[in-house]
C-alpha cells in the first residue's frame, strides 16, 4: 500500500486552508508520500471553512489530533471525531480563534483489504477500480439535503448558489457535528482510495478524473495532473487530492 498526497493554495489568495494527513505527517503545502509497512494507518483531508476564523489552523490541528489517535478493534469512530471537535473548540477559545472550523474526510486502513471512512462536511472519498471512480461518501451539505428531498436535480445540485453551505463542521461552537461512518468495500489489488477537498471535486468532471487516473503513470504523477486539471477547470479554492493505492 502506498499513500501520496498533494495540496496547494491554487488561485485562492492568502494561506492554504486545506491540509492532509499521510500516516503521521500533517502537510499543508506541496506533496508527501508513505510506503505503508504496518497497520492501522490513516490518510485524510481537511478543508478549513472559509469565512470562519483561522480555517488554516483548524484543518492542521484536526489532523494533528487525528494522527495521535490509537486505533484498535473497539475504536468508536464517532467518539474520535467528537474528540477532535472538542479540541478545536477548546483551542479556539484559548487562542481567541472562536468558531474556527474544518471538514474532515479520513480513511482508516485496518489492513490492505479493509478499512473505515469517516466524513464530516463536503470533502469526499472515491474508489478508483477498473477504470471508474465511484463516490463512497455523501456531502454533508444543504445541496445534498435538497437533492435527496427531490427539490434539486443532479444538474441543479452542481450549480446550486449555496452549494458550499455545509452542516456543522468540526469546531462549530453552536452545534456538534454528526459524522458519517462508512465501511470500505473489500479492497483489491489495483484499487485506489481517492480523497479530495471541494476545490478539486467542484471543478473536475468525473470523466476527466477517470481519464487521468487511467494513464499508465505512477500515482504521484497522476495526482499532480489531477491538481493541475482543477486549476484548468477554474478552481478558485485551495486544492487537495490524496490517493491510497493498494
Amino acid at each position: 500500500m502506498f499513500i501520496f498526497g498533494y495540496t496547494g493554495a491554487g488561485r485562492k489568495e492568502g494561506q492554504n486552508e486545506d491540509a492532509f494527513l499521510c500516516g503521521k505527517k500533517v502537510i499543508d503545502d506541496n506533496a508527501a508520500s508513505l510506503e505503508v509497512k504496518s497497520f492501522p494507518v490513516i490518510a485524510a483531508v481537511a478543508d478549513g471553512v472559509s469565512g470562519e476564523t483561522s480555517g488554516e489552523v483548524a484543518s492542521k490541528a484536526a489532523l494533528e489530533v487525528l494522527s495521535g489517535v490509537k486505533i484498535n478493534p473497539k475504536t468508536d469512530y464517532a467518539e474520535v471525531v467528537l474528540q477532535v471537535h472538542r479540541f478545536l473548540k477548546m483551542q479556539g477559545t484559548l487562542k481567541g480563534l472562536s468558531n474556527m472550523q474544518t471538514t474532515l474526510n479520513a480513511s482508516i486502513f485496518l489492513s490492505e483489504k479493509t478499512g473505515v471512512i469517516v466524513n464530516v462536511g463536503d470533502s469526499r472519498a472515491y474508489l478508483w477500480r477498473d477504470g471508474a471512480l465511484s463516490q463512497l461518501t455523501k456531502d454533508q451539505s444543504l445541496a445534498q439535503i435538497l437533492f435527496e428531498a427531490g427539490q434539486l436535480s443532479k444538474a441543479q445540485k452542481e450549480k446550486f448558489a449555496h452549494k458550499n453551505v455545509i452542516l456543522p463542521a468540526l469546531g462549530n461552537m453552536t452545534a456538534d457535528p454528526v459524522p458519517d461512518i462508512y465501511e470500505m468495500p473489500e479492497l483489491l489489488p489495483g484499487d485506489v482510495i481517492l480523497m479530495c477537498t471541494d476545490g478539486f471535486s467542484d471543478f473536475v468532471p468525473t470523466p476527466d478524473a477517470e481519464y487521468i487516473m487511467s494513464l499508465p503513470e505512477r500515482l504521484p504523477e497522476r495526482l499532480e495532473k489531477l491538481y493541475k486539471r482543477a486549476l484548468m477547470g477554474g478552481s478558485k479554492d485551495n486544492i487537495t487530492v490524496v490517493g491510497v493505492a493498494v
